[in-house]
């Protein structure tokens, strides 16, 4: 665990599962990370081990994850897990609404430009999804004030019908800062091994 066990690294089927309450994420190779709740990340982690991979997203969120030319690209849905379900995180009464979330990022000159859409289940929780946005929102730039966190720079939140469309761009030398920082909050790799592999000396 690291800082009071807030953050707890632990092997799994070849991986290394990063969690946080009852959500985490996993590195699957150094262009793709499976995130999730701690039971559906074990969930498909034995399914890459045992190769009984297919798709299950759709061909909507599916293409999110193509695109072309994108520094970085996530879908997910919530249709059958809704987020606020999730255990142990301090998670705003409107999330529970969200269904679909798609997400990408392009790097434009010195500014990382990331736009996105979240799908509600009604027109009202999405009204209220924009409304809790625009807050994150003002209260991060509040935070970069005193240069904790980035500046959301050309911050666009509007709602559409079902959905809400986001925009913001984050200028890549006060990225690359905060990044910098994360090894340092990070807990220590345990070392994981692998059929057929004799285990390292030591751990990482």
């Amino acid at each position: 665990s690291h800082a009071g066990g807030i953050l707890s690294a632990t092997p799994y089927s070849g991986h290394t599962v990063y969690t946080v309450a009852d959500v985490g994420f996993s590195v699957l190779t150094p262009r793709s990370a499976l995130a999730g709740t701690a039971a559906g990340l074990r969930l498909a982690l034995d399914r890459i081990r045992d190769g009984r991979i297919r798709p299950e997203l759709s061909p909507t969120l599916m293409e999110t994850l193509q695109t072309k030319d994108v520094a970085f690209a996530f879908a997910g849905e919530f249709a059958s897990a809704p987020l606020a379900g999730v255990q142990g995180l301090p998670i705003p009464a409107w999330v529970s609404g969200v269904r679909a979330v798609r997400v990408t990022g392009a790097f434009v000159e010195a500014r990382l430009n990331v736009s996105g859409r979240v799908t509600f289940d009604d027109p009202q929780h999405a009204t209220a999804g924009a409304d809790g946005m625009r807050q994150m929102g003002a209260l991060a730039n509040t935070l970069a004030l005193a240069g904790v966190v980035p500046e959301l720079k050309n911050l666009d939140i509007a709602a559409e019908g079902t959905n809400v469309r986001l925009g913001f761009g984050v200028e890549v030398a006060r990225l690359r800062a905060l990044l910098e920082l994360l090894p340092q909050w990070m807990p220590p790799r345990t070392a994981v091994t692998t059929p057929g592999r004799a285990p390292p000396s030591s751990a990482h």
